[in-house]
């Protein structure tokens, strides 16, 4: 019966959103930076596997928390919605799944980091 804001679980999942999405952001300035001064710039990497699964997390947290009401959604299919309004959370959150898929799955991903990042061996 409490408003979904006074949870102090979601106000962490919030928070932790937030601090993720920063770190997004600088991070792509980082390897931008180094992108345009010719150097290489493994943070793309490590941009595609953790902005991915942070898109995952926050669309999860705003179908969570839209409890029941969420799967009150029409789906037209899996392709954008030429209406013009918002993507419904729940549809956001399935088609997270996609981005960790496509262009380069979340393993492929997580093992570039190793190889070229971390200098770790190839398994």
């Amino acid at each position: 019966g409490r408003r979904i804001g006074e949870s102090a679980t979601f106000r962490d999942e919030l928070a932790s959103l937030y601090v993720d999405a920063q770190a997004i952001w600088f991070m792509g300035y980082q390897g931008f930076a180094k992108f345009a001064r010719g150097q290489a710039s493994p943070e793309h990497s490590v941009l595609k596997l953790f902005g991915s699964e942070v898109a995952q997390r926050a669309a999860l947290v705003a179908t969570e928390a839209l409890g029941v009401s969420a799967l009150d959604t029409e789906f037209h299919g899996m392709g954008e919605d030429e209406s013009g309004d918002e993507m419904p959370w729940l549809k956001r959150y399935l088609q997270t799944y996609g981005a960790t898929i496509s262009a380069g799955a979340s393993e492929i991903q997580r093992n570039i980091i190793a190889q070229r990042v971390l200098g770790l061996p190839r398994r």
